[in-house]
């Protein structure tokens, strides 16, 4: 008989009152040091219905936010079917969640550039109103990522070079570091 479980499924234990698997908690500390020396990590919470995958998942949103100053967003994938649709769904929950908190102006700030004055939703309805059309991250891109020579370590932008390349389509870009990855990268 399977023991019973104190998680419900979907509704995650708020992270003052998260004890055990400290086993996990330490390889996401690791991951999340990791980041914020600027060497990504990835981390995929899975498991059986009912044994605590979201208050894990909670509990390392908490951490990062409270210990790294990240944004930390907490996707449920069970409707997703491919790479890009993953892709789609962490980036509208980034979206959503940056919307309001800041996150462009913080951004800014780091980079030394002051605020941005305008929120992601007026940058996409701009984006619209100007004629541009969405142009959604496929499979293939993903994959060309990995195959790509390490002259720039920004995983952002190394998945737009990706796009360019898979689609094809021009990038246009002032980072002067990413023309060496193809004839399809144009500096401004």
């Amino acid at each position: 008989m399977k023991e019973q479980s104190p998680f419900s499924p979907g509704r995650p234990v708020s992270a003052e009152y998260f004890v055990g698997r400290l086993d996990e908690i330490k390889k996401i500390d690791r991951a999340l040091r990791q980041s914020a020396k600027g060497r990504n990590q990835n981390i995929f919470v899975t498991g059986e219905r009912g044994i605590g995958k979201s208050s894990l998942a909670s509990f390392a949103r908490y951490l990062a936010e409270r210990e790294f100053q990240f944004l930390g967003v907490h996707c449920f994938m069970g409707a997703t079917k491919t790479v890009p649709e993953v892709c789609r769904m962490i980036f509208q929950r980034l979206l959503k969640e940056s919307s309001g908190n800041g996150l462009f102006e913080k951004i800014k700030s780091t980079l030394g550039k002051g605020a941005f004055g305008v929120t992601p939703d007026q940058i996409l309805a701009a984006a619209v109103e100007s004629g541009f059309s969405e142009l959604p991250v496929r499979s293939a891109a993903a994959v060309h990522v990995a195959k790509l020579p390490p002259h720039h370590r920004d995983p952002f932008d190394r998945l737009l070079i990706a796009q360019a390349v898979t689609e094809p389509a021009i990038f246009y870009t002032a980072d002067a570091q990413l023309e060496v990855y193809s004839e399809l990268v144009h500096r401004i």
